[in-house]
C-alpha cells in the first residue's frame, strides 16, 4: 500500500492494520479513503486550536480500533456484487467511515484555553478576621479589597475566547453574534436573549471563563443532555456535541475551572436558578482568586489558609464532588468547594466550617449547628445531568467530618 508523501508514522501504522485481510483490489481504495478522512479531520481540529500531533491522535481515536474498521469495511465489500458498482461502493465506504467516526452521534471539538488573565485586572479579596475557619456571620473586621494584585498566582484561571464560545453555543442550538462593543449576544431557541461581556481582551480577542458554555446552556433545556466528565481538561456533553475544554498544549486545570462553575451548580441544586433569584456563593479557590459571573452572583474568595476535610466518598477515581454548606449572611450565603476523587475514593475539600454533619437534601442546610455540627451536602457533579444535579446528592460512609 502507498501513502502520501509525509504521512505521519502513526497514521501509516493504523492504515496498515485497518486494511489487512481485505481483498487486494479494495485495500488501496480503503487506504486512500481512510487517509483522506483522518487528515481532513485532523486539519479541522488544528483549525480549532489543537496541536498537529494531538489533532491526529484525536482523529484516529474517533475512528476507533483498526480491527473495528476492518470488520466494518468487510461488511461493505461483501455487499451483493450487483449492487456494488463503483459509485455505490464509494457511497457505502463513506457512510461506513462516517458511522465509525461517530458521524451519526457525538463528535468532539477541542476548545483551547488560556491559563491566566493579564495582570492588570483588579481582583477583590475578602480579608477575614477569623484565620482558622470561616466566620459564620459578617463581621465589622471583615474587609474587601479590590486592587491590581502583585501575585501572579492570583491571575491563574481557565479562559476561552468569545469566538470559541460562539461556536460551542451555535453547535448546541443557540444563536450567537459578536456585537460591535465586543460582547456576545446569545439568543436561545425560546427567544430569550443574554449578553456576555468579555472579562478581558488579549490578542484582539475577548475572553471569558471556560465554565461559560455550561453556565449559559444550563439556563434552558436547549439540548437533551448536559453533562461533565473529568477534573483536568473536562469533557462537556451538549446533546450530540462534545466539547473538550483544554488540550495538552493549552490545558484547563480543574483547580482553576471548577471554582468559576460553583455558583451556577449551587444555584441549580438549591432551585434558585429556576426562580431567577441566584444567591451568593463563596469558597476557596486553591490557587487563584477569580469571579464566576454567569448564572449566579460571583464566587467570593477568602484569602486565608483554610481547614480541610478528607472524606471517603465511595465514588470512582476521576469523579468530581461538590461540598456545600449554608453560611446565612455576610458576603456569601453559601460556601462551596469542588474536589476530584482519588484512587482510594477520597476527596479533600477546603473552605468549610470545622465540624460537619452530612444531610441528603438542600432543605436540611442551615447556618446553625445541630449538636455542634453544621449540615453539609455532598453532590457528585460529573457524569450526572447538570440540569438535575439533585440526582447527584449522596451520603458518604462517614456521617460526620472534623477538619484536619
Amino acid at each position: 500500500m502507498t501513502s502520501r508523501t509525509g504521512t505521519p508514522t502513526a497514521l501509516t501504522a493504523y492504515l496498515r492494520r485497518a486494511t489487512w485481510g481485505l481483498p487486494k483490489a479494495r485495500q488501496q481504495e480503503l487506504w486512500d479513503e481512510l487517509e483522506e478522512h483522518v487528515l481532513t479531520r485532523a486539519d479541522h481540529l488544528c483549525a480549532l486550536g489543537a496541536p498537529p500531533q494531538e489533532a491526529l491522535a484525536q482523529a484516529l481515536r474517533e475512528l476507533g480500533p483498526p480491527t473495528r474498521v476492518t470488520a466494518g469495511m468487510t461488511q461493505v465489500y461483501l455487499m451483493p456484487k450487483l449492487l456494488l458498482s463503483a459509485g455505490v461502493a464509494a457511497l457505502a465506504l463513506s457512510a461506513a467511515l462516517y458511522a465509525l467516526a461517530g458521524g451519526g452521534g457525538e463528535r468532539t471539538v477541542v476548545l483551547p484555553a488560556l491559563s491566566s488573565r493579564p495582570p492588570t485586572v483588579p481582583i477583590c479579596i475578602v480579608e477575614s478576621a477569623a484565620k482558622g475557619a470561616l466566620p459564620k456571620t459578617s463581621s465589622a473586621e471583615d474587609t474587601t479589597a479590590c486592587a491590581v494584585q502583585d501575585d501572579p498566582a492570583l491571575y491563574k484561571g481557565a479562559f476561552i475566547s468569545l469566538s470559541d464560545l460562539k461556536k460551542a453555543l451555535e453547535a448546541s442550538g443557540m444563536t450567537a453574534d459578536v456585537l460591535s462593543s465586543g460582547s456576545l449576544n446569545v439568543r436561545y431557541p425560546s427567544g430569550t436573549r443574554l449578553t456576555i461581556d468579555p472579562e478581558f481582551q488579549q490578542g484582539g480577542q475577548g475572553y471569558v471563563q471556560a465554565a461559560a458554555p455550561i453556565a449559559i446552556a444550563i439556563r434552558e433545556a436547549v439540548t437533551p443532555q448536559l453533562q461533565l466528565r473529568g477534573y483536568d481538561n473536562p469533557l462537556l456533553t451538549l446533546g450530540s456535541e462534545r466539547l473538550q475544554l483544554g488540550s495538552a498544549a493549552a490545558p484547563v486545570n480543574g483547580v482553576d475551572f471548577y471554582p468559576a462553575l460553583l455558583p451556577t451548580l449551587v444555584n441549580v441544586v438549591l432551585g434558585t436558578m429556576d426562580k431567577g433569584q441566584p444567591i451568593n456563593v463563596g469558597g476557596i479557590n486553591r490557587r487563584s482568586l477569580l469571579n464566576g459571573p454567569y448564572g449566579a452572583s460571583s464566587l467570593t474568595i477568602t484569602s486565608y489558609v483554610p481547614v480541610s476535610h478528607k472524606i471517603q466518598t465511595g465514588l470512582k477515581l476521576g469523579e468530581v464532588a461538590m461540598l456545600v454548606t449554608e453560611r446565612g449572611s455576610g458576603w456569601a450565603q453559601y460556601l462551596a468547594d469542588a474536589a476530584p476523587v482519588g484512587p482510594d475514593g477520597t476527596a479533600t475539600f477546603y473552605g468549610q466550617p470545622s465540624n460537619l454533619r452530612f444531610v441528603t437534601s438542600p432543605a436540611q442546610l442551615s447556618p446553625y449547628p445541630g449538636g455542634g455540627r453544621i449540615p453539609a451536602l455532598l453532590v457528585r457533579i460529573t457524569n450526572v445531568p447538570l440540569r438535575n444535579l439533585k440526582t447527584g446528592i449522596f451520603l458518604p460512609s462517614q456521617p460526620t467530618s472534623d477538619a484536619n
